[in-house]
C-alpha cells in the first residue's frame, strides 16, 4: 500500500464526510469533483479548489482558455476545467487541511489515480468513476463498475450524456448517496457547456 493511500484510508475514517474520487485520466474526474462540490452540503473553498486565475462557483467556466490549469498532454486539456483537489498536491491538500475544522459538517471531495496507487484501493468509502458507453470526444479506459464493497460507483457516459432520461437516473443516484438538495438544472446546464466545449475542441483544434 502507498503512503498516499493510507493517508487516504486515514483521512476517511477519521473525517467521514471525506470521500477520495478514484479515477484514470480523461475520466471527467475534475468535473464531477465540480458537480459534487456544488451542493450546499459540500464545501468548496473556491481559493485553493478552484485552481484557476478567476474565483468561481464550481460550475462556472473561467471566460477564456488562458485560466485553464494544463500541462502538454494534448489540445483536450482546454477543454477541462481542473481542480486543486488532487490528493497528492502538497500545496493545495495542505492548506486545505488547515482549514477544514471550520467545515466539517460539509462533504468534501478529492482526486487520485489509481495508478498512483498500482490500482490497489482503499479499504474506506471511496467513488469511482467508468464509463459503459465509450465516447467520441475523449477515450474511457475504464469500462467496467468497480466490484469493491467501499466503492459508490458513478457512469460518467451516462451522467454526460446528450439524453436527458440518463443524466436524470445517474444524477439521481449521486442525490440519493449523498442526501443532496438536488441542482438538476445547473447541473444539467453545465454537463452541457462541457460536451459543447467538447464538441469544438474536436471541430476547431484538432
Amino acid at each position: 500500500m502507498t503512503a498516499s493511500l493510507k493517508k487516504i484510508e486515514l483521512l476517511t475514517k477519521t473525517d467521514n464526510k471525506h470521500f477520495c474520487i478514484f479515477y484514470e485520466p480523461d475520466m471527467r474526474g475534475n468535473s464531477i469533483a465540480r458537480i459534487l462540490a456544488c451542493h450546499k452540503e459540500s464545501w468548496w473553498e473556491t481559493s485553493l479548489m478552484n485552481n484557476t486565475r478567476e474565483h468561481l462557483d464550481p460550475l462556472c467556466f473561467p471566460e477564456t482558455v488562458s485560466t485553464f490549469n494544463f500541462i502538454d498532454f494534448g489540445k483536450h486539456n482546454y477543454t477541462i476545467n481542473h481542480t486543486g483537489l488532487m490528493f497528492e498536491d502538497p500545496f493545495s491538500f495542505e492548506s486545505l487541511l488547515t482549514i477544514r475544522s471550520g467545515y466539517s459538517d460539509l462533504y468534501w471531495f478529492t482526486w487520485t489515480h489509481p495508478h498512483f496507487h498500482k490500482n490497489i484501493f482503499p479499504k474506506c468509502e471511496f467513488i469511482y468513476l467508468y464509463s459503459s458507453q465509450q465516447n467520441s470526444e475523449r477515450k474511457y479506459s475504464a469500462r467496467k463498475p468497480l466490484n469493491n464493497d467501499f466503492a459508490f460507483n458513478i457512469d460518467v457516459s451516462l451522467l454526460f450524456s446528450y439524453d436527458r432520461e440518463d443524466f436524470y437516473n445517474e444524477y439521481s443516484k449521486i442525490v440519493k448517496k449523498f442526501d443532496f438538495s438536488p441542482k438538476y438544472g445547473s447541473v444539467r446546464a453545465y454537463i452541457l457547456s462541457v460536451l459543447d466545449r467538447d464538441a469544438y475542441y474536436k471541430k476547431h483544434m484538432s
